[in-house]
């Protein structure tokens, strides 16, 4: 009788204990599960943070890019055979040097592959397509992007090699003065003109004419102003005398008094097989340019 009174007795210990020991397990199991969930979304987390700061960086390397490009054009004096190739290729070799430093800081295996490089609709801007791989222990990130970057990077200047490539040019701090050489009539020797290319803030052009300000302002400055006859960057890279896209134009400043002479337009004084006149304008009592009826238009004169 005390037998099996004993024997029941552990029967019953052992029914409270197992289920006990179940919940225990389960618990245990759950916690992990979750301090695994936990681990892994804070790699993700990470991952992607970080591929974002990477991404972020791609525009300032992309203007980087561009300028030490074009800043060696300034020098050499030579013209590219593929403007877009030759920057993408620079583009690719800044991001291979930033990947290896991401990977050292970061403890993450990243790349950015640059698929192309190519004009849009704006001259001032242009646009990348690239893919990233980033990946860590636990997650992986491949993304393609394809993003418009601006021109315009006050540490990363981009240069306009077009008067180095059409002219005889000497540097004098952010100018560019020509010199007497058979691409330029006399009329404009000693003339100058900006060569880093900054976007003009008056949008709308017509508000040249204000006053004589405003447009002195805009000549001292050297902007650089929307033109459907213009060159865009790439065009003037590879010095090219036409170009298909929406392209930029920039005024070359004469110090010769004529009554008319070849419009101080960039790519209409470039042009040798297409320049035309333009008459004297007085800008201000010592700035004066040579403008045609449609030029004057479109920058409010008329």
């Amino acid at each position: 009788m005390k037998n099996n009174q004993g024997y029941i007795t552990t029967t019953l210990i052992l029914l409270m204990i197992i289920p006990a020991l179940m919940i225990i397990l389960i618990t245990l199991d759950q916690n992990q599960h979750h301090t695994q969930q936990t681990s892994t979304q804070i790699e993700n987390d990470k991952l992607t943070k970080t591929t974002q700061t990477y991404k972020d960086e791609i525009t300032q390397q992309t203007q980087k890019a561009v300028s030490e490009v074009t800043q060696n054009q300034t020098q050499t004096k030579k013209p590219l055979k593929d403007a877009k190739q030759t920057i993408k290729q620079q583009l690719q070799k800044n991001l291979n040097t930033k990947t290896q430093q991401y990977q050292k800081t970061h403890n993450i295996q990243i790349e950015c592959i640059i698929n192309q490089v190519k004009q849009t609709n704006d001259p001032f801007k242009i646009e990348i397509n690239y893919t990233i791989n980033a990946a860590n222990k636990k997650s992986q990130i491949t993304q393609t992007t394809s993003q418009q970057v601006t021109l315009e990077n006050n540490k990363y200047p981009i240069y306009d090699p077009q008067p180095f490539l059409k002219a005889k040019v000497i540097k004098q701090q952010n100018i560019v003065r020509y010199k007497t050489n058979t691409n330029l009539t006399s009329t404009y020797n000693d003339a100058y003109s900006g060569y880093i290319i900054h976007k003009c803030p008056y949008s709308d052009y017509h508000e040249h004419a204000n006053s004589n300000q405003t447009f002195n302002y805009c000549l001292k400055n050297h902007y650089y102003h929307i033109s459907h006859d213009g060159l865009c960057l790439f065009c003037r890279m590879e010095n090219q005398t036409t170009c298909p896209h929406n392209g930029l134009e920039t005024f070359i400043i004469p110090v010769f008094k004529t009554q008319k002479a070849i419009t101080s337009i960039d790519h209409v004084l470039f042009n040798q097989t297409n320049q035309y006149n333009g008459q004297y304008t007085q800008i201000d009592d010592t700035t004066y340019l040579y403008l045609d009826k449609g030029h004057k238009n479109k920058y409010g004169l008329l």
